[in-house]
């Protein structure tokens, strides 16, 4: 981005500030770090996405990145609000369309088994963002499939 424009930063806080500091050593001061969400159980960025997006302090934007949790459960709320804060001609690339919770090398249930309790079966073999895509993406209008490639898909929002 060249320190054109603002890169705001959504995860956990530890993880915004670490990657605000390692870019701003790199020379971009351009980098919003006032997002990143507690260490709670259900705390994280489809919660603060929400927060910003009605109390209306986060802009519209070009180009969004869903590298979240990867479950449907965060990411399909943070991919309904993304999907209204996207300039007309602007990008949403959604990160790890073939991971899946049983693929996972940290999340597999026979590595972690609280995953085994956490989630059922259909849930630890579902490709998630695979899921979110399909459900809010390629059913809004608004919104072309440009590509897959490398594991991650593209969406345009197109001009109005």
């Amino acid at each position: 981005m060249k320190n054109q424009g603002k890169l705001l930063l959504f995860s956990r806080g530890n993880d915004v500030l670490e990657l605000g500091s390692d870019l701003q050593k790199l020379g971009f001061n351009n980098v919003d770090t006032n997002w990143g969400s507690p260490q709670n159980t259900y705390s994280g960025y489809h919660f603060e996405l929400a927060r910003g997006f009605i109390d209306s302090p986060l802009p519209k934007f070009d180009l969004a990145n869903i590298d979240g949790g990867h479950v449907f459960h965060l990411d399909a709320p943070a991919t309904c609000i993304l999907k209204e804060l996207c300039k007309p001609g602007g990008y949403m690339i959604f990160d790890d369309w073939f991971w899946s919770l049983e693929k996972s090398p940290t999340q597999n249930p026979d590595i972690l088994p609280k995953t085994a309790k956490e989630y059922d079966d259909l849930q630890n073999s579902a490709y998630h963002m695979q899921m979110v895509c399909k459900a809010f993406m390629d059913t809004d209008s608004r919104y072309d499939f440009i590509e897959l490639a490398g594991g991650s898909v593209v969406y345009r929002r197109m001009s109005e």
